[in-house]
């Protein structure tokens, strides 16, 4: 039966190898998107933290009145608002836990020739570091007594690090002039 396809195909090939060839570019750019698709889908499904994804959890807080369908579709929201994130922190209920808010801050280097520019950024507490075992190049995360006298403290991501302060290597201490910082990079 397979002989029969063959011969089939070669036949087809001869009398016309213009379409026998669009058709088999067809086939593979189908099986290549679909492959694609499948492994794009497979890595974002993936446990990102497969030791810890059992202990770590998400609250989640309806704000708005149960009839209403904003701002999702069940009437809760994966953002917290400010003041529900801060009474969730001072309630310590978990052993450790992080409020996470995710904003902007204007970055503007103490060297003239470089400009300022916004970077997203995420804000957190001091037990965020232990919980999800962030990897530090050099330096480490701040203290909670830093958070509990709101120092001025941040991480820098590497490529963050180099084109503020022109080099690779640690950075700890060194300041950008919008925030006073002793500075830690991932």
């Amino acid at each position: 039966m397979f002989s029969y396809y063959f011969d089939l195909a070669l036949r087809s090939l001869k009398r016309s190898p213009v379409l026998t060839g669009l058709m088999t570019a067809a086939i593979a750019l189908g099986i290549s998107a679909c492959m694609t698709a499948l492994t794009v889908f497979r890595a974002m499904s993936a446990d990102p933290i497969p030791a810890k994804s059992h202990q770590l959890f998400a609250p989640q807080i309806q704000n708005s009145a149960p009839t209403e369908t904003s701002p999702g579709d069940d009437g809760f929201t994966s953002q917290l608002t400010y003041q529900d994130a801060m009474a969730l922190m001072q309630a310590h209920a978990g052993k450790r836990q992080s409020a996470l808010y995710l904003t902007d801050l204007a970055l503007r280097p103490t060297d003239p020739t470089q400009k300022s520019t916004y970077e997203f950024t995420r804000a957190a507490f001091s037990e965020f570091f232990g919980m999800f075992d962030v990897p530090f190049q050099y330096g480490s995360g701040w203290s909670a007594q830093e958070d509990a006298d709101h120092a001025a403290v941040v991480v820098l991501s590497s490529e963050i690090n180099n084109r503020v302060f022109r080099q690779g290597g640690l950075s700890s201490g060194r300041c950008v002039e919008a925030l006073e910082t002793h500075s830690a990079f991932l």
